[in-house]
């Protein structure tokens, strides 16, 4: 229930004292922006913000949730956001950046709808092929190429889609 902290102590006569912050939870509901239902199956993906410029996507730590989503951060050297993700929606992201210590902010996520953006792998002869894993990058998630065969894909920092039969994927609309 706390956050990481590290601090350098020296032995002396005097006490010292580590003050422990607890652990910052961005929570909240996520609803169809048209219909104000809720959103099945949707991904809650941490942001790491290692500089203002310099975001990036914790997709080892992403949980999966059903109209409703709690995420546990950490860190107290970075500051976090979160990020959304939906197959038919528009993926949505905090704008602003929190850090340890700050009041948990609960969030109403509304998903814009889309058209989704869906694709079919097939063979060389033309037929759809199921269980292939895709990699994407955006604008703001970069490829990562490294030793593709020997990861698993829980670990692996890109975003990844399984085809499903006949070969069949879809993804969300990635910022």
């Amino acid at each position: 229930g706390f956050a990481n902290t590290e601090a350098t102590l020296t032995a002396d006569d005097r006490q010292q004292v580590q003050t422990m912050q607890p652990t910052l939870r961005i929570a909240g509901t996520v609803t169809d922006a048209s219909t104000g239902e809720p959103v099945k199956r949707f991904a809650a993906v941490p942001v790491i913000h290692f500089t203002p410029d310099f975001p990036m996507l914790d997709r080892g730590e992403a949980t999966w949730h059903d109209g409703d989503f709690s995420v546990e951060l950490e860190r107290t050297d970075i500051e976090h956001g979160v990020q959304i993700e939906a197959p038919g929606y528009l993926t949505y992201r905090t704008e602003r950046r929190y850090q340890i210590g700050d009041e948990n902010p609960t969030l109403d996520v509304e998903l814009q709808p889309i058209e989704p953006q869906v694709g079919t792998v097939v063979d060389t002869n033309g037929r759809g092929v199921e269980g292939v894993l895709i990699s994407a990058a955006t604008s703001f998630q970069h490829l990562d190429l490294y030793d593709l065969e020997d990861r698993n894909a829980s670990f692996s920092p890109n975003y990844r889609i399984l085809t499903y039969a006949p070969g069949e994927c879809s993804i969300p609309g990635l910022l």
